[in-house]
């Protein structure tokens, strides 16, 4: 009897954070992981270095990963990497759309540039790559050894996308975004013998808090009607940090629940991940923005500046 091919996984954003933990991993579970980077020229190296200290003892598994080129609101970048899967393996088993960033500050500070970033990065782009990889995964889901195990595409969401908080409404719409995205692949894909899971993870271990901070310095004009609260911006930006889980632990979790047969439609992960979602639940409307207006000090009142004269 033949062995079964190599399962497939593609993961975006696997830089750092969650998506190189997932990188190493499905490599680990035995997966052959293509890993999406946004320049492959410059980040090649770094991602085998990272992987190193976690798979140096398991060369076969480290062997199993593969750096691909994969900008995520590159049309090119998907196209290539959709036909060159196609050739080389015929399938994708799993996908997991994780690349995405924090578009943090005042919604009335955000350029309508980077507005537009933030929805093409986290919300279009993994609509784009599951349609770009869709024949791949139904493919993977007709497979015979694939009777009990359906493919799957795996978003990554957040408790973000549940309870918004102030200075970071761009990337909580975002995220909401995704959870509905997520509600109607799942049920759009059916049809193609494809599960889609959505992980809302609390507060993870990576880069995400200092890209953040960057995020939040350059959403702060100097102009700024918030630029006496920009102490109170950056500690939102940073909040994705405050006591985490580990990424490895993340990605841990992650697996183990991504695998079942039947996946949970929606699987909390990380420290904080239950709490603001009953926080949601349970406190009203009035009493959530009072606690939130005095965590990040908008309890006061702020002066816009006189305006000119008419001519």
């Amino acid at each position: 009897m033949s062995q079964p091919p190599i399962p497939v996984a593609v993961i975006t954003g696997c830089s750092s954070g969650i998506g190189l933990a997932l990188c190493a991993e499905y490599a680990r579970q035995g997966y052959r992981v293509y890993a999406g980077l946004r320049s492959l020229d410059t980040q090649q190296e770094t991602l085998q270095q990272q992987l190193a200290p976690t798979l140096g003892n398991n060369p076969t598994a480290l062997a199993r990963i593969q750096g691909v080129q994969l900008d995520v609101n590159s049309a090119q970048d998907i196209a290539t990497l959709a036909a060159d899967l196609n050739r080389q393996t015929g399938r994708v088993d799993v996908l997991v759309n994780n690349a995405g960033f924090g578009a943090m500050g005042a919604l009335i500070d955000i350029e309508p540039e980077t507005l537009a970033l933030q929805f093409a990065t986290n919300v279009m782009a993994p609509i784009n790559i599951t349609r770009a990889l869709l024949p791949l995964l139904n493919q993977a889901s007709l497979q015979p050894q694939r009777e009990k195990h359906r493919a799957l595409v795996a978003n990554i969401g957040s408790v973000s996308g549940i309870l918004t908080t102030p200075f970071s409404g761009a990337y909580c719409a975002s995220k909401a975004a995704v959870h509905s995205v997520s509600d109607a692949l799942r049920m759009e894909l059916r049809p193609f013998a494809i599960n889609v899971a959505c992980l809302r993870p609390g507060t993870i271990a990576s880069a995400f808090g200092d890209n953040s901070e960057v995020q939040a310095k350059r959403n702060l004009p100097s102009h700024s009607l918030y630029r006496t609260l920009e102490a109170a911006i950056l500690k939102r930006a940073r909040a994705s940090q405050n006591n985490p889980t580990s990424a490895e632990e993340f990605a841990r979790q992650a697996f183990t629940a991504l695998a079942l047969k039947r996946p949970a439609s929606v699987t909390y992960i990380g420290n904080s991940s239950w709490i603001m979602p009953k926080l949601r639940r349970w406190l009203p409307d009035r009493l959530l923005d009072s606690v939130l207006c005095r965590m990040f000090n908008l309890q006061t009142s702020i002066d816009l500046p006189a305006k000119p004269p008419c001519n």
